[in-house]
């Protein structure tokens, strides 16, 4: 929400309408403020991960039986949540938006440990890639520091540390 309402502001529609390969970007910020604001529970990694699989089997010409078996046989994810995770990656020939969650994620939390500008990330749709460019915009008067700032980013309030374990481990 913080990132469609600063992109609003902008003369520059893109920044409301999204840069190029936004959505890993913003599904990161997304897992990344649930992580900080210390909500991120292992069940939602694991439920992620389970996309990321499916989408895996999907991408490699698996059936939909095939990727339900995977989940259950190989992962013993029940059937129903398998059934589920199965169907959402294989509507309407393939959902392959699940695997981003978790690189976005990854390469947000990159960012974020090396000390860059967070609110650069939120000025709009915008994606990783494109920072620099964002900085230029902004230090130019084609585009504005973002006024909506999300609090979650502020202090890391997980205190989880199988979490912070599982999310160092992430490639």
């Amino acid at each position: 929400m913080v990132t469609t309402m600063n992109g609003l502001l902008h003369t520059l529609k893109i920044f409301s309408h999204g840069l190029p390969n936004n959505v890993e970007t913003q599904e990161g910020l997304a897992v990344f403020a649930e992580y900080m604001s210390g909500s991120l529970t292992v069940k939602r990694l694991k439920k992620l991960a389970y996309r990321v699989i499916a989408v895996d089997s999907l991408a490699k010409g698996y059936s939909f039986s095939k990727t339900f078996g995977l989940l259950n046989d190989t992962y013993n994810v029940d059937k129903e949540t398998a059934f589920y995770i199965t169907l959402r990656v294989h509507r309407g020939g393939g959902f392959t938006k699940d695997y981003l969650y978790l690189t976005g994620l990854k390469k947000i939390l990159d960012y974020f440990n090396e000390g860059k500008d967070m609110s650069l990330l939120l000025t709009g749709k915008v994606s990783l890639e494109y920072v620099h460019q964002i900085e230029y915009l902004i230090k130019n008067g084609y585009a504005i520091r973002s006024k909506h700032i999300t609090d979650s980013f502020s202090n890391n309030n997980n205190t989880n540390k199988t979490i912070d374990t599982i999310l160092n481990g992430l490639k």
